[in-house]
């Protein structure tokens, strides 16, 4: 065996990103890899092992994942390791091998070759280079396939992979499922690397909600309301170990189909919300999963996938502050694998006590979450201080990830921007432009340009580029010891503006940023003020977008029909249709008949627009909704591929009355009606709706050609047809909204046909239709 054994002793911290060229493969038994992982003071770590290059392959690398399950956690072509010391079986071939332990640590990084039948020591020392005294890292929403019965990560596996990235307070939020992590990290002798807390992802028809720290013991909360309020007092009533009313988390609450936000009618352009909204909670994830969902806003994201979200959590949250409300920003990686999204990327850095993982006080994280003291980041540790009329921030980073800006942020405009320069540790000045006496919010930015190694999330769908947010501080600029937000600061300068002359309102506006500007018209529609006209059309002729969409919005509150002129003379800009339905709805609000408008501009519209902002439009269009439906199923659908990838008799033969389906059983369509809402009950057949494919039918009646909007929204995916042509098709994983997709319906002159797949994934199982026109017959 010495003779076999290849020493290769790593001793050096820094390693170059790592070129992932496939390499030819070598034939043999497998090759065996002996290795060490250990800290500056020589003693071993948690860590991770990343294989890059190797023989290209159909499967996995590593296709043994459960090969030492107390003290591995692998997937693909990633090792965790519990102890830092093992052995593995890895096919032959020659590899790029690193090591790694998450953003306060160096990689270490070295071309190997493993032989068939031999054996290789790996032996790498990984620096901290990151003081990050005074804080811990933090990751608020994690998951296991043990509890919440998707995707990978068994609980040995979520604690070595959390413990192998260095991630040092773990909250367990599966869904709907109280779940604790303090057993495995005990029997796993983790105690000195991790602390946990037992929490909830309490998933209810309205969104997500993460809450903690909770009590194993207790039932989970209940998950079937739809208001948040009521929700909110049950889980402030939540008791637990540490005698802490628990965190509420806002969770990915843009993310198409489970977004709180868009459940409640939180608007995007002003942060006002409707029925159902609470704002009792105190922290909102602003970034979700390892590409960190919600920190773009659709139309400006360029050509950065931005998965199902429409708007901007982050412009949300800004929204919410000028509001008043306080919550903290965090970003988690709502990781439910162990390697498909890794856990840790992104993170939070909260103030604590003590620095030794085992010894972190839950009471105290959550009362420094409530305190603000708290930032998130996939990479760069940014504190900053405010001295004077200057803002210090101090930027730490490691060698392998580069920040190279910094955004100083007031009431959500960016107003300086200054580059960082290269270095472990650097500080940044920005100043503090004249306030006039006006209270404000303050908070920081970085970011960088150079994305973070492939290897380290090769299943993201965007590269990941640094990124920290920083949690706001409000200065009382007045000094009257009365903090008031931009909102109620614009409500009492328009209120003074009332009878004040019409150039001393010019100069108001004039003085303000673009964010302040668009507060003041929004006040002023809203507050009965006789130059709201006035300050609106200001902020139609504006170059910045920011001013613009909510100067449309508050012609929309206004709707003076004055002000159609002004709108009709703006044109839509290519590329950002958001503002384009942020002008429509405008126009809508100033036209003289709004119903006619929109109907003919829901005929003509792009289908992607549609698709994604329809909803918005239609408003209180008059529309036919379907309620009397024939249904068929269920339908296998194993996998979940069936949506597509299989053909069932009612999509072949229109004639039948009965189909072979789900375990040989005889399906016939049977009448059912949908509720008073519209919404079709499919979980209402006989047999197991889970992993299911149903059917729905129905006729419309056209006395002749023409085209007519109508308006779907199906729990899950669904495919639609019309007289046997597909017209709208949808992969995706969701509950079910009445305007969820908005098109168009080419009717023929008599009946027409209409044929709807709809596949369950589990829990509801539904749809609604409706058409926007009262001159239509059903049956």
């Amino acid at each position: 065996m010495l003779r076999q054994m290849i020493l290769l002793a790593v001793l050096a911290s820094a390693a170059p990103a790592v070129a992932q060229d496939a390499v030819e493969a070598v034939a043999g038994p497998p090759a065996v890899l002996m290795f060490e992982i250990r800290d500056a003071h020589g003693h071993p770590i948690p860590a991770r092992l990343t294989f890059v290059g190797g023989a290209e392959r159909s499967g996995p690398l590593l296709a043994d994942t459960q090969v030492a399950p107390r003290d591995l956690a692998i997937r693909g072509n990633v090792v965790y390791t519990r102890t830092g010391q093992g052995r593995i079986e890895v096919p032959p071939g020659n590899y790029e091998i690193i090591a790694s332990r998450g953003i306060e640590y160096d990689i270490t990084s070295l071309p190997v070759r493993l032989s068939p039948g031999k054996t290789t020591l790996f032996s790498a020392v990984l620096t901290r280079q990151v003081d990050t005294s005074g804080w811990v890292s933090g990751d608020f929403h994690l998951h296991t396939l043990t509890h919440s019965g998707h995707g990978d990560a068994n609980m040995n596996e979520r604690i070595i992979s959390l413990a192998g990235e260095g991630v040092e307070f773990a909250v367990a939020t599966d869904h709907n499922h109280n779940t604790d992590y303090d057993p495995v990290i005990a029997d796993l002798d983790l105690k000195a690397e991790i602390r946990a807390v037992v929490g909830n992802e309490v998933s209810t028809p309205i969104g997500h909600f993460n809450t903690f720290p909770l009590d194993p013991a207790r039932a989970p909360v209940p998950a079937d309301l739809t208001d948040a309020a009521p929700l909110f007092r049950l889980i402030r009533a939540e008791t637990n170990a540490f005698g802490v009313v628990p965190v509420i988390q806002l969770n990915h609450p843009r993310w198409g189909g489970i977004d709180f936000f868009t459940r409640v009618g939180l608007d995007p352009i002003t942060g006002q919300a409707g029925a159902g909204y609470s704002p009792d909670f105190d922290t909102i994830e602003v970034l979700n999963e390892n590409e960190g969902w919600g920190y773009y806003d659709a139309e400006r994201a360029g050509d950065r996938e931005v998965g199902s979200s429409r708007y901007s959590v982050l412009q949300d949250w800004f929204n919410l502050l000028n509001r008043g409300h306080r919550a903290a920003a965090v970003g988690n990686s709502d990781s439910h694998h162990v390697h498909v999204c890794v856990a840790g990327y992104p993170r939070n850095f909260v103030r604590s006590g003590s620095d030794a993982p085992g010894e972190i006080d839950p009471a105290e994280i959550a009362s420094n979450l409530r305190r603000h003291q708290v930032f998130t980041t996939n990479g760069p540790f940014v504190t900053y201080e405010r001295q004077g009329d200057e803002v210090i921030v101090d930027v730490r980073s490691v060698d392998w990830i580069v920040p190279d800006r910094v955004k100083l942020i007031i009431n959500g405009d960016v107003v300086e921007q200054a580059p960082l320069a290269d270095g472990a540790r650097v500080r940044a000045t920005l100043r503090l432009p004249p306030r006039a006496g006006r209270d404000y919010w303050m908070t920081v930015i970085v970011d960088g340009s150079t994305p973070l190694p492939a290897w380290l999330t090769p299943k993201a769908k965007r590269p990941l580029l640094p990124l920290a947010i920083c949690n706001p501080t409000w200065v009382d600029a007045d000094g009257d010891g009365n903090w008031r937000s931009p909102l109620q600061q614009a409500v009492q300068e328009a209120a003074g503006l009332r009878d004040r002359p019409r150039a001393e309102a010019e100069r108001a506006f004039d003085d303000r940023t673009p964010t302040e500007r668009g507060l003041l018209m929004l006040a002023a529609a809203e507050g009965d003020c006789p130059h709201a006209v006035g300050l609106i059309r200001s902020g139609l002729r504006s170059a910045e977008r920011a001013t613009q969409m909510r100067a449309f919005r508050a012609a929309e509150r206004l709707a003076d029909a004055s002000l159609a002129a002004d709108l009709e003379r703006i044109e839509a800009v290519a590329g950002d249709d958001y503002r384009t339905v942020a002008l429509l709805r405008a126009r809508q609000a100033c036209a003289a008949d709004p119903d006619s408008m929109t109907r003919e501009w829901l005929t003509s519209a792009p289908r992607s627009l549609l698709s994604r902002y329809g909803g918005e439009l239609v408003g209180d269009l008059p529309a036919t909704i379907v309620r009397a439906w024939q249904v068929v199923g269920y339908f296998p659908n194993p996998s979940r591929t069936t949506l597509i990838g299989r053909t069932y008799g009612p999509e072949t033969d229109a004639q039948a009355t009965s189909f072979i389906g789900k375990d040989d059983a005889t399906v016939a369509w049977t009448a059912v009606e949908a509720d008073q809402d519209g919404y079709l009950d499919l979980n209402t057949l006989e047999g197991r709706s889970r992993d299911s494919i149903a059917y729905a039918r129905c006729q419309v009646h056209s006395e002749s050609a023409r085209r007519v909007p109508y308006a779907v929204g199906t729990d899950d995916g669904a495919r639609l047809w019309l007289n046997g042509r597909l017209i709208h098709e949808d992969t995706g994983r969701h509950g079910a909204e009445p305007f969820q997709h908005i098109g168009t319906l080419d009717l023929r002159a008599g009946w027409n046909d209409v044929l709807v797949k709809v596949e369950n994934a589990g829990g509801g199982f539904g749809l609604y239709l409706r058409v926007f026109e009262e001159g239509v017959r059903l049956r």
